[in-house]
């Protein structure tokens, strides 16, 4: 088992599409997607709406989570679809920074519900090319790459933001957590041929 599992993350690594759109979403997943977890804090300590600021914060995500995806169930193909996950990590990026940096309360729920329809097309997007890009052998293995840092992700910048949080206040961690993932970001938008190339065709696994 272990060693199938550094198979699937060598290939992931040594792919030219797959390996950075993953880091991109780890990195994503780490610094920017945790402000779901620190809505409770934001809503009492910076906005001061208490339990009725978090209700109206929580759902406009789902809103704009509904609409990301009602969005990308309209495309026609996947022709661009690389550029369009690297656009949507810009919003996503983006949307969070407003969000962190935002005094206002009614300003961060339009920053809030732009990041749920943000980071559904980006995650959804990252599956489908993924799905797409990976050799046959390999898809189990690098989608488990893909679940664990959607997942996993989160939760780890959330506990890293709250212990900072206690020194720095919400804000400061979750603004330097945006720009590490716009800068991220940014980095990949540059190559963004490159990778559409890469990822347009499944890389054999024994091309590792």
């Amino acid at each position: 088992m272990l060693g199938a599992i550094a198979d699937g993350l060598g290939y992931a690594i040594r792919h030219p599409g797959i390996g950075p759109i993953l880091l991109l979403q780890a990195v994503l997943a780490v610094c920017a997607r945790p402000f779901v977890e620190l809505l409770p804090g934001f809503a009492a300590d910076v906005f001061g709406r208490g339990a009725p600021g978090l209700a109206v914060l929580s759902s406009t995500i789902g809103v704009g989570a509904i609409a990301g995806g009602l969005w990308l169930a309209r495309q026609p193909g996947q022709a661009g679809l690389p550029k369009v996950v690297l656009l949507t990590s810009i919003l996503t990026a983006l949307t969070i920074l407003a969000f962190a940096l935002c005094p206002w309360f009614w300003p961060a729920v339009v920053a809030v519900a732009l990041a749920g329809f943000a980071m559904v097309v980006a995650g959804a997007g990252t599956q489908t090319v993924l799905q797409s890009a990976v050799e046959e052998g390999m898809r189990g293995r690098v989608l488990s790459l893909f679940g664990l840092i959607f997942r996993g992700g989160p939760a780890l910048g959330a506990l890293a933001m709250g212990v900072a949080s206690e020194a720095f206040g919400l804000q400061a961690p979750l603004t330097v957590g945006a720009l590490l993932g716009l800068l991220a970001a940014a980095l990949l938008w540059r190559r963004r041929e490159a990778i559409g190339r890469s990822l347009a065709t499944p890389l054999p696994a024994s091309a590792d």
